[in-house]
């Protein structure tokens, strides 16, 4: 059991260093290698985001949406504003987390359907389906707003 746990913990960094060389590698000898592992590592955000959702009974899209967004913005004010990529790249989290505080000033909230077992009689289950709501406060809703508005004044003067 000791030995197997060390094996993990050598696999374990030898896999970290392997992740923190490979960009450097790739950037000098095949940047398109580096390009597929980006796009490799956001669709795995992506896909492991969806799987919490989807394990703990909720199916929501905004992530994605947000995602696209964000994206979005960034894409538009590289190719068209002429902006940097990493400026834009941070504009388009600030444009898509101004637009996720913006949609919680609205709803001010949201609801889900919780199941619970209540009995096991053989092979009938009698289920109990309660609707649970859970509030954003007005707070944090306000306060992703005016981050985002502090963040696009920051980089409009620079």
């Amino acid at each position: 059991m000791r030995g197997s746990r060390g094996a993990r913990l050598a696999a374990l960094l030898i896999a970290v260093i392997l992740a923190a060389v490979f960009p450097f590698w790739a950037n000098r000898s095949q940047p398109y290698y580096l390009q597929i592992a980006i796009n490799i590592i956001i669709f795995a955000v992506l896909a492991l985001s969806w799987d919490i959702l989807a394990r703990t009974g909720q199916l929501s899209l905004a992530h994605a949406a947000f995602y696209g967004l964000g994206a979005y913005t960034s894409a538009l004010l590289t190719l068209r504003a002429g902006v940097p990529v990493v400026v834009a790249i941070i504009l388009g989290g600030v444009v898509a987390m101004g637009a996720a505080g913006a949609l919680g000033l609205i709803y001010g909230g949201f609801t889900y359907t919780k199941e619970t077992h209540s009995a096991k009689l053989g092979p009938i289950v009698l289920q109990v389906k309660e609707k649970e709501t859970v509030y954003v406060p007005i707070i944090l809703s306000a306060g992703a707003i005016a981050l985002g508005v502090l963040l696009l004044v920051a980089f409009r003067n620079k």
